[in-house]
């Protein structure tokens, strides 16, 4: 490790933080976001502080997201023995993720109190810690600084893999949380809304969160660590760019009256800027695939993805802070007076057992999932047949009708009319977990997954004593004779 790459190394996540605010006070000022109201003219503690505790607040997640999953899903290793110690590169990772997760607690904190500021506007005679903590935006950012707080503990005092996988839980719980604040708790279609925000939030922690976290270390890992880990890395990154994707569309569809509006509004044009970044970043990360583990490589299309990356995150502060060109807010005046009280406006069609099957509600991102299990499945048994394995067709039918269940729970009559009656609410219930679990064990998928995937070549190490030893590509001598493990 040279003295210039740890100079590079300590100016990266500060350059990042700049271009962030940078980036969202941009954004701000396109969507007008940085006018004063003149209904209840805010503190310019709330105008230019917001941004600036947002950035750090995302920082953090990013930081406990990617360094967890890298400790616990990416670096190599450990071994059965040494699952209950954290060898130094992982302990570092870990520790690494402790500290993100304490800067993602104190921002969510202290974010409590400025958003009660901005209720209030300049008025220094309000309790704004009160006034926010009574509110659903106020006790939903306090949820979330518990689970960061909780995360935060785990990673600090994390001896093993086991105590770091529960603070990885625990961050994730805490970025799926999130899909309630905002524009998406307050919108017009919640559900679709909050979804695709937890989405989008977890896709681009994941990507984002890793790439940061790989880049920060890289220069401490061996040659076939960096390799082992970013090919590990490669898949969960093009996951996260397709949930991106769908999620973004979704949250466009619903925030944007019309496909003019990305040009004609500044709140559009930002969602635009967010797209294009969204694509370029995809070209960086097809171009890294072609080459896995060349370090030099990495680091220089890990640099440029970081500083689009931080633009594009900037973009999202930007459309936190900025009114859609459709409203999300519901007057209680005729019609709407219903989805005013329960956010949610009923059916059209009279309920009854014909309408259960006919009404379609749609929640798209379950829809997605619905699809992408179907596939992943069909894919996975087409996989064996063409290996010359017999797979039951009958498993094949029950998880997919396990799927096909799962999608009409969600978005058929039950779901439409579930909001509105018990009795629906309850048919959702019972089928979502009598119904729909049952038929995805009698598909097997788990079994399925173990035999279509491609098999570890292991040799057995010694005489009859258990032992496997992993003969890998570029081991020196040849392999002794192999057998597959089950």
């Amino acid at each position: 490790m040279t003295t210039r790459s740890s100079r590079a190394g300590a100016l990266l996540i500060p350059l990042l933080l700049l271009l962030t605010v940078a980036a969202a006070l941009v954004g701000m000022a396109a969507t007008g976001a940085l006018a004063p109201a003149t209904l209840v003219p805010a503190s310019p503690l709330v105008t230019w502080g917001l941004p600036v505790t947002r950035a750090l607040h995302h920082l953090g997640l990013l930081l406990a997201i990617g360094a967890g999953g890298t400790a616990v899903l990416l670096l190599p290793g450990p071994g059965r023995r040494e699952v209950t110690t954290l060898d130094p590169l992982r302990r570092r990772t870990v520790r690494l993720g402790a500290v993100g997760a304490l800067l993602w607690t104190v921002a969510a904190l202290a974010l409590i109190p400025l958003g009660g500021l901005e209720s209030t506007g300049a008025d220094p005679d309000r309790n704004v810690w009160d006034l926010a903590m009574g509110g659903d935006l106020g006790r939903l950012q306090m949820g979330v600084a518990v689970f960061a707080a909780a995360s935060a503990l785990a990673y600090a005092i994390a001896r093993s893999t086991v105590l770091a996988c529960w603070g990885l839980a625990f961050a994730g719980v805490g970025v799926g949380a999130l899909g309630l604040a905002g524009h998406a708790g307050a919108s017009l279609d919640h559900i679709n809304a909050v979804n695709a925000m937890a989405l989008h939030l977890v896709a681009v922690s994941v990507w984002a969160g890793g790439l940061l976290v790989i880049a920060l270390l890289a220069r401490r890992m061996p040659e076939q660590t960096l390799a082992v880990t970013i090919r590990r890395f490669s898949p969960w990154a093009l996951a996260a760019v397709v949930s991106l994707a769908i999620s973004g569309v979704v949250s466009a569809v619903i925030r944007l009256s019309s496909w003019s509006d990305l040009l004609t509004t500044g709140y559009g044009r930002v969602v635009l800027v967010k797209a294009l970044g969204l694509l370029v970043l995809s070209v960086f990360g097809a171009l890294q695939r072609r080459r896995l583990g060349d370090r030099v490589r990495f680091r220089h299309l890990a640099f440029t993805e970081g500083l689009v990356m931080a633009v594009v995150i900037g973009a999202s502060i930007a459309l936190g802070r900025s009114a859609p060109p459709v409203p999300q807010e519901i007057p209680a005046v005729g019609d709407l007076r219903v989805m005013s009280l329960v956010g949610f406006l009923p059916p059209e069609q009279e309920f009854g057992p014909l309408t259960m099957f006919t009404a379609f509600q749609p929640d798209w991102i379950s829809l997605v999932l619905a699809v992408a299990m179907a596939g992943a499945y069909l894919i996975g048994a087409m996989r064996l047949a063409r290996r010359g394995d017999h797979w039951q067709w009958h498993r094949t039918l029950a998880f997919l009708a396990g799927c096909l269940a799962f999608a009409w729970v969600l978005n058929g009559g039950a779901a439409a009319w579930g909001k509105f009656r018990f009795d629906a609410h309850m048919i959702q219930h019972m089928a979502m977990m009598m119904i729909v679990p049952p038929l995805w064990v009698l598909g097997a998928p788990v079994t399925l997954l173990s035999r279509a995937m491609p098999r570890a070549r292991t040799a057995r190490a010694g005489s009859g004593n258990g032992c496997w030893r992993r003969c890998t590509p570029g081991t020196p001598g040849p392999c002794p004779p192999r057998r597959w493990r089950e």
